[in-house]
């Protein structure tokens, strides 16, 4: 069996953690695979050198998350608004069509169930995000180094692909976007709805560079939120222009957390 060990050297808390964790969040295998990978990725960087896979196996049972739990289901209940609970119900259902699409994608790989520990582990070693390394004293879990991409691995459609690489592409500019959202004040009584700025502008501000700033601003304006009176993929970086946003799109669509709480 092919394996992709970790760099040499790099089984430390302060490296091989938060770089794999960092790589497998940012590569979409929270959208891709079963929820609990994140915790049993970390479970395989608990120590300064790779875990045997039955000990992992072992802990997670004795977390008491060996078995996927069910979701939950949102129907009419008596006593409470429906108005309110019907988002609850319409994401219950996306959430449904996304675990029988990922249970598809892993009956490909020829993991039949997504249930027990094992199963999932399987699927994470199916899809390259774990490797089983046998050794004498027994078979060890490492994470992949580098991380691949759930397209490389699972039969996406074309869509889901797209969807992909824009969720990746604007997740690179998320730090910046906030940012800039910042700008406008949005938990103040008096948050302002536009500003006259220019790229250098908003880069200088934040200690960033203008070309990052046009990109965080490219992903702002895919949404309906924000506009612009300029087209900000061609704009000059000294040059004008007026960004303003709609507060009540802004309020029912973003969810965004107050650097400041009082």
């Amino acid at each position: 069996m092919m394996t992709l060990p970790l760099p040499s050297g790099a089984w430390s808390e302060d490296r091989s953690l938060v770089a794999v964790l960092r790589a497998v969040q940012s590569a979409g295998w929270s959208r891709w695979s079963p929820g609990d990978t994140y915790d049993t990725v970390l479970r395989t960087l608990r120590t300064r050198t790779p875990r045997l896979e039955w000990a992992i196996v072992a802990e997670i049972e004795h977390a008491g998350v060996g078995r996927a739990p069910p979701r939950a289901r949102y129907g009419p209940r008596a006593g409470f608004d429906q108005a309110l609970e019907a988002p609850l119900r319409e994401r219950e259902k996306v959430l449904r069509r996304h675990d029988a699409r990922l249970l598809d994608l892993a009956f490909s790989l020829g993991v039949a169930h997504l249930d027990s520990c094992t199963e999932r582990i399987d699927f994470l070693v199916a899809t390259g995000v774990l490797c089983r390394v046998p050794r004498p004293a027994g078979v060890y879990l490492v994470p992949a180094w580098p991380t691949p991409l759930p397209q490389d691995r699972l039969g996406l459609t074309r869509n889901e692909r797209l969807t992909e690489d824009k969720l990746r592409w604007n997740e690179v500019f998320e730090a910046a976007t906030d940012k800039i959202i910042r700008l406008f004040r949005p938990h103040a009584d008096d948050r302002c709805s536009a500003v006259n700025t220019t790229l250098e502008q908003v880069a200088a501000w934040w200690c960033l560079d203008a070309e990052t700033v046009r990109h965080a601003l490219l992903v702002l304006l895919d949404d309906d939120d924000f506009t612009a009176t300029a087209d900000l993929s061609r704009v000059g970086s000294c040059t004008p222009f007026h960004l303003a946003v709609d507060w009540n799109t802004f309020d029912r669509t973003r969810l965004v957390v107050d650097p400041d709480p009082e």
